[in-house]
């Protein structure tokens, strides 16, 4: 029993800097997303785009970020305004969003892709790159949707303009079947007598 007891013992004794050194793993490796809201971009010269977001997403369980900031780089980089965001202090499991603004240049080319860099800097040593891709389009590029939706569109009034030329082509039609005057049975339009009463049929 005393063996036992002390095996019990030495358990919980080893248990208290098992989940002490687990606590302070978690605490020095704190988990960071640096996530930007659209991975790819179109845009046609001369453009500008204010609603790109530019997000620092603290994931991590321990550990407070005081001072997080961004800095652009790459060949779309003079597109950028401003060229460095600064997110604050980030708590653990907090995320905070910043808005930036494109000004495609008119002398962009289309067809042409752009590279964006954004790097993440706090002063506790973190560094983290995003990159993206803006792509220079036509202005008057239609999106693929669009063109489904002009062809359903297309077909509907095809079918109905289809429709109202056969009515108003059987409405045009002579009838194939005459009254007789005299009995006044329906008979063939060919007749000259009516096989019913034998009265002579005009044209």
């Amino acid at each position: 029993m005393e063996k036992h007891a002390c095996r019990a013992v030495n358990i919980r004794k080893m248990a208290a800097p098992f989940f002490l050194a687990l606590v302070l793993f978690i605490s020095l490796n704190t988990v960071v997303s640096a996530e930007e809201k659209v991975e790819e971009i179109n845009a046609y010269p001369g453009q500008t785009i204010t609603t790109n977001k530019l997000g620092f997403i603290n994931t991590g369980i321990v550990g407070t970020f005081d001072s997080v900031y961004a800095n652009v780089s790459g060949e779309a980089a003079d597109w950028v305004s401003p060229t460095t965001i600064y997110f604050g202090a980030v708590s653990p499991g907090e995320e905070v969003w910043k808005t930036y603004t494109i000004n495609v240049p008119d002398d962009a080319i289309i067809g042409q892709d752009y590279s964006l860099t954004w790097k993440f800097y706090s002063e506790e040593g973190y560094e983290e790159s995003v990159y993206h891709t803006i792509h220079v389009v036509s202005e008057f590029l239609i999106p693929w949707w669009v063109w489904i939706v002009l062809i359903l569109v297309l077909v509907v009034i095809l079918a109905i303009v289809v429709g109202v030329v056969i009515g108003i082509k059987r409405k045009r039609e002579k009838p194939v079947t005459r009254m007789c005057p005299q009995c006044g049975r329906v008979v063939a339009l060919d007749l000259k007598f009516c096989p019913h009463c034998g009265k002579t049929l005009g044209e």
